[in-house]
């Protein structure tokens, strides 16, 4: 049985696409299955060679509008399909991504029921490794610490994007998160809802496009950096650590051995195993870097009680009060609570338990790399983006290969 919809608004999805032909059958059924009539389905493919063209030809029938054509970039793509689009409201699918069943209807509801210009909803992100994880919506009043939901879960109506303006393709990875900033602030009605309506594949940004995501951050967060007086020193500090994460991570991914010199210049001991406390995205990161390494794994720890007694990569996970008498060593791959992780620590009064924190481990990373200039760049101006990022590159690894 069809829910019942108060409206029945015509909704646009668009999809963009270049050569994903393993995926984007997949993107496709999850539209046309929604069993939602009122729906206009845009495909803007970039020119794909790899087979693609003709898994989208099976179902072009149930396409209002497709064409394949060499773009500016996925976020050109996305405009071209904007422009083209009829619908009151309008989503955005990645060809690696699929929607949930029958979310449309919920969707149409909530445009319709509340009167807002952009709807957000929660996401499922799937990880190579095939773990999976609940990513829901941090508040649109907290936009300046970055980008709070999922593109994908998404929607915006034809009215904000005629009002407001399409995609700003000067950015080439945050565009999403400036228009946003954009609607936010010049008086756009957002909304945010607890259901998942779509699944993410985090393939993730190339390691080398961390410094160009944190920069592209730190000047589309810039250009309203005076809607937020009271936080000017924070969103400071932000994207100051924003891009020296960005250097650190680059050189783990490329130099994984550098982390080892990392560990023996602070005197810890990896060669037994070390526990991981933390199974979000850097629980993710170092585990992975661990497996590259051969550094033995035993267990995770979390503070998070839900995560208790499951698996994470085949391991499991504990409550940390199993490290009051555990021997051995802790490595705590998690930033933003460190300081109240490391009193966690110290309560366990556990003399046989050795512990090393991530921002130590970046703090000592930041010392040993003398990056020139310092790693403490924003700009005003996304013009600069390009110049900035290849100098900044160009001096990290001139110190590289110096150390």
């Amino acid at each position: 049985m069809q829910p019942k919809v108060l409206h029945n608004s015509l909704i646009t999805i668009i999809t963009v696409v270049l050569n994903a032909k393993e995926t984007i059958e997949r993107a496709i059924k999850s539209v046309i299955s929604q069993n939602y009539e009122n729906l206009e389905y845009i495909i803007i493919d970039g020119g794909s060679t790899d087979g693609t063209l003709d898994i989208i030809n099976k179902y072009k029938d149930r396409l209002s509008y497709f064409i394949s054509e060499k773009d500016n970039g996925i976020y050109d793509a996305m405009n071209k399909g904007i422009r083209k689009a009829t619908g009151d409201i309008i989503g955005l699918l990645n060809a690696d991504d699929w929607y949930e069943a029958n979310v449309f209807f919920t969707i149409a509801n909530e445009f319709n029921c509340n009167n807002v210009d952009v709807l957000a909803g929660e996401t499922w992100v799937f990880y190579k490794n095939g773990n999976k994880r609940l990513r829901g919506n941090n508040s649109f009043a907290n936009l300046w610490q970055g980008m709070p939901v999922c593109h994908q879960a998404v929607f915006i109506t034809k009215r904000a994007y005629d009002l407001y303006g399409l995609y700003d393709t000067r950015y080439k990875i945050v565009a999403d998160y400036e228009l946003l900033l954009r609607m936010y602030h010049r008086g756009a009605k957002l909304l945010q809802i607890k259901n998942v309506l779509v699944n993410y594949s985090a393939t993730g940004i190339s390691s080398t496009s961390y410094l160009r995501t944190a920069v592209e951050f730190n000047s589309a967060i810039e250009l309203y950096i005076d809607k937020y007086p009271t936080k000017s020193k924070e969103i400071s500090n932000l994207c100051k650590e924003r891009v020296r994460t960005a250097y650190f991570r680059y050189n783990i991914e490329n130099y994984p051995n550098s982390l080892l010199s990392l560990f023996n210049r602070l005197n810890f001991d990896y060669k037994k195993g070390i526990v991981i406390w933390g199974t979000g995205i850097w629980g993710r990161k170092i585990k992975d870097l661990f497996i590259t390494l051969k550094i033995k794994v035993p267990f995770f720890v979390d503070n998070d009680e839900h995560k208790w007694n499951t698996k994470f990569y085949d391991m499991q996970i504990f409550a940390p009060s199993v490290l009051s008498e555990y021997e051995g060593n802790v490595f705590v791959a998690v930033k933003k609570y460190d300081i109240s992780i490391l009193e966690q620590l110290h309560s366990y009064n556990n003399s046989k338990l050795q512990w090393l924190l991530l921002n130590e481990v970046i703090n000592e990373a930041e010392k040993h790399y003398t990056l020139v200039p310092p790693p403490y760049i924003y700009v005003k101006h996304v013009n600069s983006l390009v110049k900035i990022y290849y100098y900044v590159m160009t001096a990290f690894r001139r110190c590289l290969n110096a150390a």
